[in-house]
């Protein structure tokens, strides 16, 4: 089963008013053990899957409770290690309190540890942001549609509203172009500072775990996937093979990313009162 039909989930079927499409087809399809699963493995209490069972009682499809806490078991005691632990407090996450009884202490110890590391990666993570929102300003600055020049009646007009046009688009590229050079600079700063906090780390023989966005990055560039330090999306003018071909990640490991991306987006507009 794919990850975005997981990622309907509980949440997305609360949202619902009524039985759409959408959760016939969710309830008819899911496979209970992994929506568990996934849902232990992100700290959720097995609570959680009361909404599905209310929406899916609607159907002609229920939820298999035996096969959902079984995967949510399983899900669980990977989340409450060490390592998850310390991912879940470097996202700055809720922990829910599932974890009694299994390892609670360890978890979380590494949660507290993880939470220090937590500001050096909403800032590389707010740089990209800005470094995006600049590329995208400076290309609507080089291209920004038609010129009003041509439906001018009067020739002398039109060459004067031309002109005129012309000296306000090359102010608008050139500061869109400082703006993308400042972006850069801060990104690149946001990144030193989180490699050498990471460094000390490694220096007094800490171990810690990056969150899974970080991780899928990894791989992105490890695979050579088409993807740019801004998002998932190739960004021509940053990649290490500018113009060329670059493999299609495959549709798992993409929706995955995206869905790490929007969870990190939520963080910062979180955090920034946006």
């Amino acid at each position: 089963m794919k990850l975005k039909l997981f990622a309907l989930g509980a949440g997305a079927l609360g949202l619902a008013g009524c039985v759409s499409p959408a959760v016939k087809q969710y309830c008819s399809t899911a496979d209970w053990n992994a929506v568990g699963y996934s849902d232990g493995l992100n700290g959720y209490t097995r609570d959680r899957i009361g909404v599905s069972r209310d929406y899916c009682a609607k159907t002609d499809f229920g939820v298999d409770q035996g096969l959902y806490q079984s995967g949510w078991e399983r899900g669980v005691q990977e989340y409450c290690t060490p390592s998850g632990g310390f991912r879940t407090g470097a996202e700055n996450a809720e922990y829910r309190g599932v974890c009694s009884g299994f390892g609670e202490a360890d978890f979380l110890a590494e949660y507290e540890r993880g939470q220090e590391l937590h500001p050096y990666l909403l800032n590389v993570y707010a740089a990209r942001a800005n470094l995006s929102q600049a590329i995208v300003a400076l290309r609507a600055a080089q291209n920004p549609g038609g010129s009003a020049a041509g439906q001018q009646d009067s020739l002398v007009g039109a060459l004067v509203v031309g002109f005129l046009e012309g000296f306000t688009k090359t102010r608008r590229v050139n500061n869109a172009a400082d703006n993308v050079t400042a972006a850069g600079r801060q990104l690149a700063r946001a990144e030193q500072d989180l490699a050498l906090y990471l460094d000390q780390l490694e220096m007094t023989g800490q171990s810690y775990a990056l969150p899974r966005l970080f991780d899928l990055e990894r791989q992105f560039r490890e695979q050579g996937f088409g993807y740019g330090p801004t998002g998932p999306a190739i960004i021509p003018e940053f990649s290490s093979n500018p113009g060329g071909q670059v493999a299609a990640a495959p549709a798992e490991l993409a929706s995955q990313l995206s869905a790490e991306h929007a969870k990190w987006a939520a963080i910062l507009a979180a955090q920034s009162g946006n």
